[in-house]
């Protein structure tokens, strides 16, 4: 996995130097393009992974995945009609925990279930929190858009120090608990500052495509 990792800190610089080509409109509308396509993908690989984990003796077993996975995002599309701002709520909950289960769970941490689950999901809302904090305006301006709630920049920046302090309890116990673990922590830290000039750098939705696709989606 660190090969592709590596791989995708090489793709993640030179899709910062392919959007300096172009104006800001033209990199939203590429951004939203790549997202969507590779979203389509990533989910029909999850419906995958899931069907080869179900019942095989069960009759009908990956209609029955399909079905259930369709009916999950038609129910997603109308809660969000309705209820915006639950709905964007459960997205960043639901996407941190997804974020880092997909990036932590091949390896074998020393943690019980419930806290390794904690920690995906404090790692998940990290990396989103860097890329809130980093873009707030942008930030700022779709949460009212979509919700007509005001957010502000020191509600974002108060709820990240919180988690980022709760992620370094976490890394800590880690370290504790197991000493082959302290290069992985060191090489996560990297990676993190990785996606903080990325962020940085980028707009809201280009770094988002960016972690989405080549720190979330290729690598699962």
């Amino acid at each position: 996995m660190s090969r592709i990792f590596n791989f995708s800190i090489m793709l993640s610089f030179f899709g910062l130097w392919i959007t300096s080509m172009f104006p800001g409109e033209v990199e939203i509308i590429f951004g939203f393009l790549l997202i969507f396509s590779f979203g389509i993908l990533h989910g029909s690989n999850d419906i995958l992974l899931i069907d080869s984990l179900s019942n095989q003796n069960a009759k009908y077993p990956f209609i029955k995945v399909l079905m259930s996975y369709l009916f999950i995002v038609g129910t997603a599309v109308i809660v969000f009609y309705f209820l915006p701002l639950l709905a964007l709520f459960l997205f960043v909950i639901f996407s941190a925990f997804h974020f880092g289960e997909q990036h932590w769970d091949y390896r074998t941490l020393p943690l019980k279930k419930d806290i390794k689950s904690l920690f995906y999901f404090t790692y998940g809302l990290l990396v989103l929190q860097l890329l809130f904090i980093l873009n707030p305006e942008d930030v700022i301006e779709i949460v009212d858009s979509i919700t007509n709630y005001s957010v502000t920049k020191a509600a974002l920046l108060v709820s990240f120090i919180i988690n980022a302090i709760a992620f370094i309890l976490f890394a800590a116990l880690i370290a504790v608990k197991a000493k082959r673990y302290h290069t992985t922590l060191i090489s996560e830290l990297l990676y993190l500052l990785v996606f903080t000039v990325i962020f940085k750098v980028s707009t809201l939705i280009w770094g988002f495509t960016i972690y989405f696709i080549l720190w979330h989606s290729i690598p699962s």
